[in-house]
């Protein structure tokens, strides 16, 4: 059953379909399940090194939220959180209920993430940041 919770993980993670706290409760809920797994441990870790990320964000600790991310063993992990910022910005852009300054800092956030991350370069051109 662990199994299939970590290859709900995967695919969901993989598709952009899982946010935050569905993350987090999926490997919970595999480690719930097989704590000796190793592969199970570093999913676990996984998703609580994502759900402390969304923490320091959900209290107004971005720039810690962004430390974090930064520097996490996981690539993936930073992809995430900068997909996140962009996706918002964009939002915002389209929705037009962020300012700019708001903008300017989701779009400087994501690229001290995913600088050279080809998904965003059209974003970070758009906004001026290099």
């Amino acid at each position: 059953m662990s199994d299939f919770y970590v290859k709900i993980l995967i695919k969901g993670f993989q598709n952009r379909d899982l946010g935050f706290e569905d993350i987090y409760k999926l490997g919970n809920w595999a480690y719930e399940l097989c704590p000796d797994d190793p592969n199970i441990q570093e999913v676990y870790r996984f998703s609580q090194e994502l759900k402390d990320i969304e923490n320091l964000m959900k209290s107004d600790r971005f720039d810690e939220a962004v430390h974090r991310a930064k520097y996490s063993q996981h690539d993936s992990i930073r992809y995430y959180v900068a997909d996140f910022f962009i996706n918002t910005l964009l939002k915002g852009i389209k929705n037009r209920d962020l300012s700019f300054d708001l903008i300017q800092q989701l779009g400087g956030w994501a690229y001290e993430l995913c600088p050279d991350e080809p998904a965003f370069q059209e974003t970070y051109h758009s906004l001026k940041i290099s």
